[in-house]
């Protein structure tokens, strides 16, 4: 059996919702989300990815960033969102 990568885990321990807060919190982790904690407001440092769910995610935070008000992880779609 193939091992599973932490977002297919996420996924399986909690659905949509929890595979992208895991996304989320991995990419700040590593450093290619920088988190700006005064301004409140999160910018792409890096956009490399090695899964397809962390191109996505990436690819949904423009160039200005996004204040940390501006994006969320719903419920319903389990998907992240901006704006």
């Amino acid at each position: 059996m193939d091992k599973l990568s932490t977002y297919e885990v996420a996924w399986l321990v909690g659905g949509a919702e929890r595979a992208a807060l895991v996304t989320f919190v991995a990419l700040a982790a590593d450093g290619r989300l920088e988190i700006a904690y005064k301004r409140q407001r999160v910018k792409v440092a890096r956009t490399e990815s090695t899964y397809p769910v962390e191109a996505a995610a990436l690819a949904l935070v423009p160039d200005s960033g996004l204040g940390v008000t501006e994006f969320s992880i719903g419920p319903s779609s389990g998907t992240w969102t901006a704006g």
